[in-house]
Formats: C-alpha cells, sequence, structure tokens
C-alpha cells in the first residue's frame, strides 16, 4: 500500500452550518472560492394555487459539506450565509468518506427514504445494501416482520435516513 503524503491526511469532509434556506447560495460561493463542496439534493414538488413546480431541495437543511484541511477553514467564516463549522470536543467535526458515498447513493433515489434526527441508533444488526438502488450502503436492520427497514447513521452531524428496503436486498455485516 503507498503511503498517503502529510497534506492528503489532512483533507477531510467538514460540515458547514448555514443560516435558514442557504444551502444553494452557500454551497456556490464556496465553489468561486474553489473549495470541494457537496450539498445533497433531493426532487420535491412545489404546489401553488395556480400551478406545480419540481425543485430541488437540501436533503440536510442548514448543511453543506466541504473538502478542505483543517487548517484552511478560517477562510469559510467569511462566506456570506455561513453560520458556522460543526465541532465536536472543541475540534471541527470530520464525516467520514463512507458517509459522504451513502447520502450520494441516498440521493439517487430520494422516494424510498425518510429523514429523522436521532441521538442513537438502538441496537440492531448490522447490514449492507447488496441490491437495488441503495446497493453499498452499510446501516442497522430495523423493523419487524411486516416491514423491514435499514437506518443510516451520519455519526458526525446526529442526523440518520431509514431506508424501505425487501428483506432479500440485504446481507449481515
Amino acid at each position: 500500500m503507498r503511503a498517503r503524503t502529510e497534506k492528503q491526511m489532512s483533507i477531510d469532509w467538514h460540515v458547514v452550518r448555514t443560516n435558514s434556506m442557504a444551502e444553494k447560495k452557500v454551497a456556490f460561493r464556496l465553489k468561486q472560492l474553489d473549495i470541494e463542496t457537496y450539498l445533497p439534493l433531493y426532487p420535491s414538488i412545489r404546489i401553488w394555487s395556480d400551478r406545480k413546480k419540481k425543485i430541488e431541495k437540501p436533503l440536510i437543511p442548514s448543511v453543506v459539506f466541504i473538502r478542505l484541511s483543517a487548517a484552511e477553514l478560517g477562510t469559510v467564516y467569511g462566506v456570506p450565509g455561513v453560520a458556522g463549522i460543526l465541532k465536536y470536543l472543541g475540534k471541527p467535526a470530520v464525516v467520514r468518506e463512507e458517509e459522504i458515498r451513502s447520502l450520494q447513493l441516498l440521493t439517487q433515489n430520494p422516494d424510498a427514504v425518510e429523514h429523522y434526527a436521532c441521538d442513537r441508533l438502538e441496537a440492531g444488526t448490522p447490514v449492507e445494501v447488496i441490491r437495488g438502488p441503495f446497493q453499498g450502503i452499510i446501516g442497522i436492520a430495523t423493523g419487524n416482520q411486516q416491514q423491514f427497514c435499514v437506518s443510516v447513521e451520519l455519526e458526525s452531524i446526529r442526523s440518520g435516513f431509514r431506508l424501505s428496503v425487501p428483506r432479500s436486498h440485504v446481507r449481515k455485516v
């Protein structure tokens, strides 16, 4: 295995908290500064009295993910719409690459996804989705005989998603 340089090891995904409904603008402004960003969006139908319109809404409100070294995070605070950086134990929280990949898979088929806030997931069996649109997602099996779900927790931002998948599409990890 090839050793990574010190600079490569220090570049991680972090969570930028935004002002309410400013996620798209903040992501655009950060991209203009050549900062790698990821804003998970899902399609939604907005209904007015005279029309319907398909729009894209943030999967996690007030959150934009950025890939930057901890030393460079100070540049983000000057961007209009940024409320701060999510911290854990006084240091900028790091989001694992697997969590970003799970979010990317979730946004490809958002119809079967239910978002929920969580402090901790209840004990369950770790499973991996091996078939279907959510293939590759690792989570916790929840539900009962009639309804089977996989919960995917994003520990770094204390958020999670529940997927409805057939039992035959998962295997124990």
